[in-house]
């Protein structure tokens, strides 16, 4: 355990905990314990031992505070330059029981490396960039020795729910990182259409007696904007069926007709094929 190190929150999604790395110290993430996609503050350095070596890998999708994003405590080396103490923050996402059951261990923490590149497209690229921005809210509190409040932690939730389904998709699309580099991911994602990480979702209104029912539009928006009508988007067209490109992500999904909603249903898009299809209750 790293000295001054304190506990700051601790439940099944995160551990949250503040620190103080002495003056041109040097230490090794080890001491931070097992995690697997951290953020931290502020401007420390830091180098990932990838299949042992040691190189600057500096992941350039951050959260809008600038918060630097990692993988695999075990392989980081930590590097206070300053000629002060520095003091930070740390916020360790848990996997899920899903995300543990399907990968190793060890492979855990390459695949969320995978995740934080920027070699996506934008779409997906800025959906993730808001999940981090959403935690990032979330932790800033602990920062002046507050507590966040309840909606705050629900959308954390929401938001580190919505990397583990990116992630299981990812990894189940393109397989989870082993021998290979990150780089070897990267020229993956690169050479990739961006429509071969885009899923055409197909949906289909009905009734309470299951019957088709036309004419209706269909919108959605992502989870964590729950309830913020000016992020909601629709179909280009009315159903059903009705089809749009969508990426990987937790979406309350409803339909509309004649100025009545149906029922909100939330709708995890993650299939690895390029084809998934959604029954929505027509109002």
């Amino acid at each position: 355990m790293l000295p001054n190190f304190k506990a700051l929150f601790d439940d099944d999604n995160f551990t949250i905990q503040s620190g103080v790395i002495p003056a041109r110290a040097r230490i090794s993430g080890a001491g931070l314990g097992s995690r697997f996609a951290w953020c931290y503050s502020p401007s420390l350095k830091f180098a990932h031992r990838v299949l042992g070596a040691t190189a600057e890998f500096p992941m350039r999708l951050k959260s809008s505070s600038e918060l630097t994003c990692f993988w695999d405590t075990h392989e980081i080396e930590i590097f206070n330059p300053e000629y002060a103490s520095s003091e930070f923050i740390s916020i360790g996402l848990k996997p899920s029981p899903q995300l543990t059951a399907e990968f190793p261990h060890q492979v855990l923490g390459p695949s969320y490396g995978v995740l934080l590149l920027d070699d996506w497209p934008e779409p997906f690229k800025r959906s993730v960039q808001e999940d981090l921005d959403v935690i990032q809210g979330f932790v800033e509190p602990f920062r002046s020795g507050t507590t966040p409040g309840f909606e705050s932690r629900t959308l954390a939730r929401l938001a580190k729910e919505d990397l583990d389904l990116k992630l299981l998709w990812s990894s189940r699309k393109y397989g989870p990182p082993g021998q290979s580099t990150l780089a070897h991911y990267a020229n993956i994602l690169a050479a990739a259409p961006a429509s071969a990480n885009c899923i055409n979702v197909t949906v289909n209104t009905k009734d309470q007696s299951n019957n088709p029912v036309s004419g209706c539009q269909v919108s959605y928006v992502k989870s964590i904007k729950h309830g913020k009508s000016q992020f909601y988007k629709s179909f280009s067209c009315f159903s059903t069926p009705t089809s749009e490109c969508m990426y990987a992500g937790n979406y309350d999904m409803w339909a509309e007709k004649a100025g009545a909603s149906g029922p909100h249903r939330g709708v995890n898009v993650a299939s690895a094929t390029p084809n998934q299809f959604v029954d929505l209750r027509a109002p």
